[in-house]
């Protein structure tokens, strides 16, 4: 397409070019916060991979009830509640991949926060929670 055409199918698709550049600008906007966040989210295979070849620490900030109904092997139960007025004792090292879990994603954000603030500089966060674990047929126990 030659530059004067360009030019006028911008002026005859006014709203239409608006659009395309809006949303061009929200995905860039979007991918540049996530990767000033200081941590992203893994599928439950990557978070698996992680536990396995880097000994990752799974966090689980779902409350004790829903912890003890079923959790990640290994995983330890800080409720985010407890992190947020920070009187938990995270047994996890700073210097080791953390994964931080929750039901569906979300609170696991809010949780990662506070521990890359907390000085955790390895975090990565359950894609979808422990809904996507259960989804994907991975184990869950009691103990």
């Amino acid at each position: 397409m030659e530059t004067p055409q360009l030019f006028e199918f911008i002026g005859n698709h006014l709203l239409l070019t608006t659009a395309l550049v809006l949303v061009t600008a929200l995905l860039v906007g979007n991918e540049i916060m996530l990767k000033l966040r200081g941590f992203q989210a893994v599928i439950p295979a990557k978070a698996v991979l992680l536990v396995n070849q880097q000994d990752a620490q799974v966090v689980d900030v779902r409350d004790a009830t829903a912890f003890n109904k079923g959790h990640i092997a290994a995983a330890y139960n800080a409720p985010l509640d407890q992190l947020v007025k920070g009187n938990h004792k995270l047994k996890a090292e700073k210097s080791k991949p953390v994964i931080v879990a929750c039901e569906n994603g979300q609170s696991a954000n809010r949780a990662a926060v506070l521990l890359k603030a907390a000085g955790f500089n390895q975090l990565y966060t359950l894609k979808g929670g422990l809904t996507a674990w259960r989804d994907d047929k991975l184990p869950l126990t009691r103990k």
